[in-house]
């Protein structure tokens, strides 16, 4: 991850609202219980330690990118034998797909799960097993909903662990390795159900308690939270769904974030629907396109595992890494290990499973929400981090059982903690690899000074990105739009008639609109400048970049004598 600040742009979309999120909590301790609230703290925190916007969003992806690689590397080697579980590690940190996922809070809502799949493989006592039922169930309620299927997995194979545990295999070191667990057994007491009470009722009753205190801190209560909650996960699948017939439908004139509710209506009856509405009105499109999504799986699962998928068909969102050549040898070679594992597997299962089978059976309860996610959402890997652990555990695992048969093989284990580590040090920078500049970082950071200017209650801005500049510059407070607004002016009035008709505050022309400018309002460039003032705009700032003449305007009429004497010296 190393260049991520000199070659990394800043994220729009969804991290504009996220970022916005944190903002109100950390200057009102205010969140928004439906949207992830613990990532928003997290992100508020990182906010404390940098007010600049950039900054924050860099190092709290490295936060959660680090935290995440160490955390995987500490449940590997609770499951693994030790070289194993460092090249699963490895694996696993070295695949931009993981670490420079779209929008940090899907990698951030790994964690819980990580640490779940670390306290159940730590100990094998019923508190070990309440404390992970109480992670997924924190997960499932404050950071990702669909966790609760997860939740309730395990909580079935809890109940049937606990009544199956008389006899079971005490976890002992295999081959010198602390971690691995192995063979001898010795026999465990029956708990009865008093000593399972507190184990299990403690861990749901914190978060049961942690849950009511984020609600008390929540802008959104009861009884607006039930159909906010609502809409919530109708605009999700409304805009999957838009998604998927985008790319089945390429014709289609629609852009399948801000117009999947004209789709939606035509094909449901509602710009909203829910999924069983979905199901009831017109159960052919929705096969349609849960069939899609399930065609994109093995696209999906290259992705994950390889960061490059063999098709045209993306999984994704983002449109990268397709037509590639290497994945199809990397997956026979995968198979190849997983069959040839497995039938050692077979013969061995309780030396190489059985001590640690409550750690796989926990990664496995991650399996059915992967699945329901695949062919509602669609199988992209941001969303299914937990399955493509599990995946690579079990290739880890087959590995490891077909290199057991080879003795010589122990003399190489020391050595692969070193090779793991120098493999990150030799690979060189992705971000140096795919950089295409930093438009948006550098937007960012000439507008920063006129925080306190955009900020204002009332200030409305028009330019170049509007998304970003809303959040990380105004802090939300900002309504912003493109030049594209210039489209509505009618022909026979002014430009400065219409900025102050449409209660236009601040103007910035970027030379990186200046073509698009040219050709929708020619004045805009050639007259507004010479004659702001005479109309009541200030020229703020100016600078010269390489492809233009970079210009703010701020609306003196509006803001009069304040806007002169804070940014004089910035003209």
């Amino acid at each position: 991850m190393r260049g991520i600040w000199k070659y990394r742009d800043m994220s729009t979309g969804d991290e504009c609202f996220w970022f916005t999120t944190a903002w109100h909590w950390l200057h009102g301790r205010q969140v928004d219980i439906a949207w992830s609230p613990i990532y928003s703290v997290f992100y508020g925190a990182i906010l404390g330690v940098t007010r600049d916007a950039a900054e924050a969003m860099f190092l709290h992806r490295l936060v959660i990118a680090a935290s995440a690689t160490v955390m995987v590397l500490a449940v590997m080697r609770r499951l693994l034998p030790a070289p194993a579980a460092w090249v699963v590690a490895a694996w696993w940190a070295l695949l931009p797909i993981n670490f420079d996922t779209m929008y940090e809070v899907h990698l951030f809502a790994l964690m819980p799960l990580l640490l779940c799949w670390w306290m159940v493989l730590v100990g094998n006592a019923p508190w070990h097993r309440g404390a992970g039922l109480g992670i997924l169930l924190v997960d499932a309620l404050l950071i990702r909903n669909e966790t609760i299927v997860t939740a309730a997995a395990f909580a079935g194979v809890c109940a049937v662990w606990e009544m199956r545990r008389k006899g079971r295999q005490e976890c002992l070191p295999h081959k010198g390795d602390r971690n691995f667990c192995p063979t001898r057994p010795r026999s465990l007491a029956l708990p009865n159900a008093r000593s399972l009470a507190l184990p299990y009722a403690l861990p749901i009753i914190m978060t049961i308690g942690l849950a009511a205190a984020f609600y008390a801190r929540s802008s959104k209560k009861f009884p607006e939270l039930g159909p906010y909650y609502g809409l919530k996960h109708s605009v999700n699948i409304a805009q999957a769904y838009a998604a998927g017939y985008k790319q089945r439908h390429p014709e289609w004139p629609g852009d399948r974030w801000t117009q999947y509710g004209e789709l939606c209506q035509r094909d449901f009856g509602t710009p909203t629907p829910s999924l069983v509405m979905m199901l009831t009105r017109n159960p052919r499109a929705l096969a349609e396109h849960v069939l899609w999504n399930a065609s994109l799986v093995p696209n999906g699962l290259e992705l994950m595992l390889f960061n490059g998928v063999a098709g045209t068909r993306d999984p994704d969102y983002r449109g990268l890494f397709l037509r590639q050549s290497f994945p199809i040898p990397l997956i026979a070679a995968t198979l190849l290990i997983v069959v040839a594992g497995s039938i050692q597997l077979r013969r061995q299962w309780r030396t190489w499973i059985g001590p640690q089978a409550i750690g796989w059976l926990a990664m496995a309860c991650a399996v059915p929400t992967a699945i329901l996610v695949m062919l509602i959402e669609r199988p992209r890997p941001s969303y299914l981090f937990g399955l493509t652990l599990f995946v690579m555990a079990v290739v880890g695992l087959c590995g490891a059982a077909l290199v057991d048969r080879w003795r010589w093989t122990e003399r190489l284990a020391p050595l692969m903690a070193p090779l793991m580590l120098l493999a990150a040090l030799l690979v060189p920078s992705y971000y140096k690899l795919v950089s295409y500049g930093q438009p948006v970082l550098e937007s960012y950071e000439r507008l920063r000074p006129f925080e306190s200017l955009l900020s204002r209650p009332g200030a409305v801005f028009v330019g170049a990105y509007p998304q970003a500049v809303q959040a990380f510059v105004g802090q939300g407070a900002p309504d912003c739009f493109d030049c594209s607004i210039f489209e509505q002016r009618p022909g026979q009035m002014g430009l400065a008639d219409f900025l102050n008709a449409r209660n236009i505050t601040v103007l910035e022309l970027d030379p990186a609109e200046h073509v698009g400018l040219q050709l929708l309002q020619p004045q805009v460039l050639s007259e507004f400048p010479a004659t702001a003032r005479k109309n009541e705009w200030h020229l703020v700032a100016s600078q010269q970049l390489p492809q233009g003449q970079w210009m703010l305007f701020a609306r003196t009429g509006r803001f009069g004598p304040i806007i002169m004497q804070e940014h004089a010296s910035d003209q």
